[in-house]
């Protein structure tokens, strides 16, 4: 389904795709802080 992927496949001469990413990613990451930081683990 996905293909011979390699590390070529990603886009990093795109700044809007690789920009979005890197958003989502910190994004990610202060969402799992918060929710450790506030003990809210279920």
């Amino acid at each position: 389904m996905l293909g011979k992927l390699s590390l070529d496949a990603i886009p990093l001469h795109e700044p809007i795709i690789m920009g979005s990413g890197v958003v989502v990613a910190i994004g990610g990451f202060a969402i799992l802080a918060l929710i450790t930081y506030f003990r809210v683990w279920g």
